[in-house]
C-alpha cells in the first residue's frame, strides 16, 4: 500500500471512530497515522498524531493499546529527545509487563537498546 493509500485508510478509520464515539478505535487510528508519518520521516506530524493517540487512550481501560502508543511515541522521539523517548518506552514496558504482553515487551526492549543511558 502506498503512503497516500495508508493515510486515506487510517484517516477514514479515524473519522468512523469519532462518529461512533469509539475512543479505543480513535486512539488506534491516531497511532496508525502517527506510524505512517514516522515511516515517511515527518516527525512533527508523527509526534502530533502519537500524542493524540495517548491522550485519547489514556482514560480508556485498554492498557495494551495505550502501551503500544507509548512505544510508538518513544520510537518517534528517539532522535529528537532520547530522554523523553526513554520515559515513554519505560511506561510501555511497565504496561506490557503487567499484562504479560511478551511480544510487545520484547519489541519495546529492542527499541530501548537503541538509546544510550536508558535503564
Amino acid at each position: 500500500m502506498t503512503k497516500n493509500g495508508a493515510l486515506e485508510y487510517a484517516s477514514h478509520a479515524l473519522e468512523i471512530a469519532k462518529e461512533t464515539g469509539n475512543q479505543v478505535d480513535e486512539g488506534i487510528a491516531y497511532r496508525e497515522l502517527g506510524r505512517i508519518y514516522l515511516a515517511s520521516g515527518d516527525l512533527k506530524l508523527a509526534r502530533w498524531y502519537l500524542e493524540n493517540s495517548l491522550a485519547t487512550l489514556f482514560d480508556t481501560e485498554n492498557r495494551l493499546e495505550l502501551g503500544r502508543s507509548y512505544h510508538g511515541l518513544g520510537l518517534a522521539l528517539i532522535n529528537i529527545d532520547p530522554e523523553l523517548a526513554c520515559q515513554h518506552l519505560m511506561k510501555a514496558v511497565h504496561i506490557f509487563e503487567s499484562l504479560g504482553a511478551n511480544i510487545d515487551l520484547q519489541k519495546t526492549h529492542t527499541t530501548l537498546q537503541e538509546i544510550s543511558n536508558c535503564p
